[in-house]
């Protein structure tokens, strides 16, 4: 796999623009957990307003496909307490474009 227990700061790291502090996620995939409601939600919304295809994790299925809907993204139905879930929800975005 090209992701590991730290990938998400190292993308983050290698994605900073240092002109401006911003991250660059224009045409990357990003998996937010806890991405159907309350601050998973608008920073699924916040990552494809910058650029990014977004999939959606959350126990609750429906709020996930909500948050997918507006986001133009995908989402998946899973607790991050189960490794099955997680594999599942990383190899659908993975599909979406590079993590």
């Amino acid at each position: 796999r090209g992701w590991g227990r730290n990938s998400c700061c190292a993308c983050a790291a290698a994605a900073a623009d240092e002109g401006n502090g911003r991250m660059e996620v224009k045409g990357i995939a990003a998996l937010v957990t806890g991405g159907g409601s309350g601050l998973g939600a608008a920073t699924a919304e916040a990552l494809a307003a910058a650029g990014a295809r977004v999939l959606a994790m959350d126990l609750n299925a429906e709020n996930a496909a909500a948050v997918a809907s507006r986001t133009g993204g995908a989402s998946a139905a899973g607790d991050v307490a189960d490794p099955a879930a997680v594999e599942a929800a990383l190899d659908a975005a993975a599909a979406l474009g590079p993590l």
